[in-house]
């Protein structure tokens, strides 16, 4: 699931999951759960109706599922909410603890890394997006494939660090040159 940075007037910057997302899984649910409640009301459930339920239950978790990061500067804190339904973690982070924004590049798949490092099959390159702390430990806030990034979770990790005063480090810039293979063509 894609993550969108939006900056409220208040002074926040919130880094949450697309409301797309939620509309998909929306629509998905009415469906499945259309068809759920015609089996129930005609009463010809049976146990090849558990396959459909069990997608509904799929569904209404991705409708559900909260991931979000609030940089709040007037509070000096960064909020993390993550959850399903009612089942949701919120954890406070205060700035002071803060060292750094920080963006990592790898190749799944690969322990080595370096510019030489090619990413094959399976093995996508892939964006690391974290807060270091302090005492050296760092929170993953999104971990994304370059190429579905597209530049977005470098420039959002960009745009927080300056609004929010934090030090922004990347270990290289964002790779806009796309490597083309015969597929392509």
């Amino acid at each position: 699931m894609r993550m969108m940075l939006k900056q409220t007037k208040d002074g926040q910057a919130v880094y949450a999951i697309q409301n797309l997302y939620r509309v998909v899984y929306g629509i998905f649910c009415v469906a499945i759960g259309f068809g759920v409640f015609t089996t129930l009301r005609e009463k010809t459930f049976d146990t090849a109706s558990i396959i459909p339920l069990l997608l509904f239950l799929v569904g209404l978790a991705g409708l559900t599922y909260r991931e979000t990061w609030i940089f709040d500067a007037h509070r000096q804190i960064v909020r993390s909410v993550f959850g399903v339904a009612v089942f949701v973690k919120t954890t406070e982070l205060p700035f002071d603890q803060i060292e750094a924004l920080e963006i990592n590049h790898f190749v799944r798949g690969r322990l080595q890394t370096g510019p030489d490092i090619v990413p094959k099959g399976r093995n996508k390159s892939m964006v690391v997006f974290s807060i270091v702390t302090n005492d050296n430990n760092r929170r993953d806030i999104e971990i994304i494939s370059e190429k579905e990034s597209g530049g977005k979770t470098e420039a959002a990790a960009k745009a927080i660090a300056e609004a929010m005063g934090f030090a922004f480090r990347a270990d290289r810039e964002y790779d806009n040159i796309q490597k083309m293979t015969l597929r392509d063509l």
